[in-house]
């Protein structure tokens, strides 16, 4: 038998946990949605970061040909030059003054990235050590490479894809010697 006044009052209990799972399982939801789309742009930021930064050993290689024994800048497939060959090759050996614009662009899976280099200063070389090039794996005596200028450079790359996300990111590069590799 009931007692008068407590017709009901299970109903109602039932039915405020029933609200309040509700609103758990809202919540969970859209926490998990948040989450997704975190994960999605972090990781579509390094794919970004990743193609951006393969533009600095193109440029270190570049840098590494135009002070090599042939003296002129590799042709690479896909590259698209912003300033003529000669315009490019003379600020990288010095011949000309720093232009302050991108000189090279190229496209990676609809990464479209453009790079800057800037030859900053010239030093003697000293000799004595030992100087790696993490790119290549190219190594060589001394901070001078056995004599010659060191080569100091300021190489600057801008990536952004087609949802407009984008990395830049800059570096100093180090050219010892006129015939040895350089290093980031």
């Amino acid at each position: 038998m009931m007692k008068t006044g407590e017709r009901g009052s299970a109903l109602v209990v039932v039915l405020l946990v029933l609200v309040l799972l509700t609103v758990i399982g809202i919540s969970a939801t859209n926490i998990s949605v948040v989450e997704q789309e975190i994960a999605t742009n972090d990781k579509q930021h390094n794919i970004v970061l990743y193609k951006t930064d393969a533009g600095f050993a193109m440029i270190a290689k570049m840098i590494n040909e135009a002070y090599g024994p042939n003296r002129a800048l590799p042709a690479a497939a896909g590259l698209t030059l912003l300033d003529s060959t000669s315009v490019i090759y003379n600020q990288i050996k010095n011949f000309s003054s720093y232009d302050n614009t991108f000189d090279i662009r190229y496209v990676m899976d609809g990464t479209t990235v453009e790079l800057d280099v800037e030859h900053w200063a010239t030093g003697a070389g000293e000799g004595g050590g030992q100087a790696t090039e993490f790119i290549t794996g190219s190594r060589d005596a001394a901070t001078g490479g056995g004599g010659g200028a060191v080569h100091y450079f300021r190489i600057t790359a801008d990536g952004r894809d087609q949802t407009q996300t984008r990395s830049r990111l800059s570096s100093n590069y180090i050219k010892p010697g006129d015939n040895n590799a350089g290093g980031i």
